[in-house]
């Protein structure tokens, strides 16, 4: 799998030395609170799924560690998997999920890694839809999720592990919206 650049960050394949950031990223309470919690030995095993997922050399999930160029510093991850959970869609569709370390919130980081991954989702995958879901009350995320292209399609309760349900919104963008916003140069450089 290639790796995927912008003007800031590397988009790379994950490699086994890679589990203490994405723990000390995960582990954070503010970020922790919007993902599923992870202890050390869990963490590991999440990077582990991403590398067998590497080997497997097939297209869907891909997962890339978001590396911020001027520190060489892995901050966030970002990744297309087949649905799950998410609400709507339309077939071929993929999820769009992410994750970003909460010393770079509000830098515009996961909003430019988002849009690599629209860009290599449409032009190298070919799919006909990207779907990304946030909890209603995480904000910032829902905001970064229209920075990166998408649109608000619905709000829907989410059944979670605890069996507890959690109102979530669903933003979109499909592959014409997609060519549109290329060709007036608004969001996609």
């Amino acid at each position: 799998m290639n790796t995927l650049t912008t003007k800031r960050l590397i988009l790379r394949e994950f490699t086994g030395m890679d589990w203490p950031a994405m723990y000390e990223i995960f582990s954070h309470p503010d970020v922790a609170r919007y993902v599923y919690p992870m202890n050390e030995a869990q963490c590991r095993d999440w990077v582990t799924d991403k590398l067998k997922q590497q080997y497997s050399r097939k297209p869907i999930p891909t997962s890339r560690a978001v590396v911020l160029r001027e520190e060489d510093r892995l901050i966030g991850y970002v990744q297309l998997a087949w649905p799950l959970g998410v609400g709507g869609g339309v077939p071929g569709q993929l999820a769009l999920d992410y994750a970003l370390h909460r010393s770079y919130w509000g830098r515009g980081y996961m909003s430019e890694a988002v849009r690599r991954m629209i860009r290599f989702a449409f032009e190298t995958l070919d799919v006909p839809q990207l779907a990304a879901i946030c909890e209603t009350s995480n904000v910032a995320s829902a905001r970064m999720m229209e920075k990166a292209g998408m649109v608000y399609a619905q709000t829907f309760m989410k059944l979670e592990r605890d069996l507890s349900e959690t109102p979530y919104h669903r933003y979109e963008i499909d592959k014409a919206r997609y060519e549109a916003e290329v060709r007036h140069g608004t969001i996609f450089d």
